[in-house]
């Protein structure tokens, strides 16, 4: 159930002179933190080890990520955001705060401090030179070497206690417009080789009771037979600010584009799921979503993120990202794809792949995956939770409750089958609408026939009246 890349982690880490330490006049141990320094020779995770590590949503320590004026580049703005989410996947909560800006409350609540920056760095000197607190550590990176081994650095040093966390997988964009057999035969597909999966399943509020969206509630229904768990994903149109941009140009950009009371329409998109027997239990989508404050409060709801795309966006510190606390699982595949460092083995990832693949391609990919030796831990172990108004659905320890009971969903009942009733008594079975209809058109033809009779008699009466002009 665990990623076998240690010995990858030791290729990228060995020979490119990874330095710990504070770059500042040769201090040791400063400020009442511990310098962090990574092994030497960093040894597997044993069984124990593995099954401790779990779940992630054990973790409960802080992290306070601050960069200097070195990391302000495009290639920094990247490799930046990978710090982050390195940290992230380990701690439970993560300050990200440009050098110079944080405060005394965020040092004395950070159980670890990264500074990103070079020795000339003013916010370094300007570091309080006395901070009480035991255990506390205090790693320096730096780009002497490059971006990529100031990575290298701190993925050793989270690595540092041979720890390794699961690897996941999951199914992205999950909606009406697929093929649904050919989305039901990918699930089965991954339970026959026994890949416990996440889906993220785009939110659906409008139109959920035309006979194609029953069909889409019962494809997803039978994921969940599969073993697949289901996650919320964002709304259709959404695109985060470019905070990065706007910052450095010396204006403020808020909010998310396209995006109207995304709490709400969220909320709206959960709850119809839930009606349908389908038990969203966390959140899925970019990074960015914990930075945007238009998705704040819509993040409050819940206690899990994973992440299925890369970072789309860069904001600097905002507390609104910072003040989310939950498991958070970052996408594996962002730093492989652009050719970056992996995540630490200390982090939990995620394999995330897009339901619309072709099957083939899909079926190759995974193959070629199991082949390397990975294996996919069962998200169902993840504690999580998910709640709006009065509804709340609960994950723990694999069992899962909504509003206090198991989970199990009960199918309506179907409509009475009138076809075996006698006449009369299918009449009697008429809804309001096709009785309102039957009056009326009752109501018609008496007025009808009046009008045909009112006629007649006119026709008469003139004919009358005709021959007796005639007959004078």
């Amino acid at each position: 159930m665990f990623r076998l890349s240690k010995w990858k982690r030791w290729a990228r880490t060995s020979g490119i002179g990874v330095v710990v330490g504070m770059m500042l006049a040769g201090a040791s141990p400063v400020f009442g933190y511990s310098v962090v320094k990574p092994s030497q020779s960093p040894l597997p995770a044993s069984g124990a080890q593995q099954q401790q590590a779990a779940a992630p949503s054990s973790r409960s320590d802080e992290a306070l990520l601050v960069y200097g004026r070195e990391w302000l580049t495009q290639e920094g703005r990247e490799r930046l955001t990978e710090l982050y989410r390195m940290l992230r996947g380990t701690h439970s909560k993560v300050s990200l705060v440009r050098g110079g800006d944080f405060t005394e409350g965020q040092l004395r609540d950070a159980e670890l401090i990264v500074a990103a920056g070079g020795a000339g760095e003013e916010f370094l000197k300007s570091l309080p030179s006395s901070l009480p607190g035991s255990g506390r550590q205090l790693l320096a990176l730096t780009t002497e070497q490059g971006f990529a081994a100031a990575e290298a650095q701190l993925a050793a040093a989270l690595d540092e206690n041979g720890k390794s966390s699961p690897e996941f997988f999951m199914l992205t964009d999950v909606n009406p417009f697929l093929d649904m057999d050919e989305l039901m035969s990918k699930g089965k597909w991954l339970h026959e080789r026994g890949i416990p999966f996440w889906m993220e399943l785009r939110p659906i509020f409008i139109n959920t009771e035309t006979e194609s969206m029953q069909r889409y509630y019962d494809a997803v229904r039978k994921l969940q037979e599969y073993g697949g768990l289901a996650l919320l994903g964002t709304l259709g149109g959404w695109t985060p600010p470019d905070e990065w941009e706007s910052f450095r140009a010396g204006y403020e950009v808020t909010g998310a584009t396209n995006s109207d009371e995304p709490e709400q329409l969220s909320g709206q998109a959960w709850l119809a799921y839930v009606q349908q027997g389908i038990y969203p239990a966390g959140f899925s989508g970019p990074p960015d979503l914990m930075f945007d404050r238009e998705w704040e409060k819509v993040l409050r709801h819940g206690s899990l993120f994973v992440e299925q795309s890369e970072w789309q966006g860069y904001t600097r510190d905002n507390e609104s990202g910072s003040g989310w606390e939950g498991t958070y699982v970052p996408f594996e595949d962002q730093a492989e794809q652009r050719g970056h460092g992996l995540l630490p083995d200390a982090s939990p990832a995620v394999l995330a792949l897009s339901a619309s693949m072709p099957e083939e391609s899909f079926r190759n990919l995974l193959n070629d995956k199991l082949r390397s030796g990975s294996a996919y831990a069962d998200p169902a172990l993840t504690d999580s939770f998910l709640h709006w108004n009065d509804r709340q659905l609960v994950r723990r320890q694999g069992v899962l409750t909504l509003d206090g009971v198991p989970a199990v969903w009960q199918p309506p009942e179907p409509p009475p089958d009138t076809s075996s009733l006698p006449p009369e008594t299918a009449g009697d079975q008429l809804s309001t609408v096709n009785k309102g209809i039957k009056m009326t058109m009752s109501v018609l033809f008496v007025v009808s026939v009046l009008v045909v009779g009112f006629f007649v008699a006119a026709f008469v009466v003139g004919r009358q009246i005709n021959r007796r002009k005639h007959l004078r």
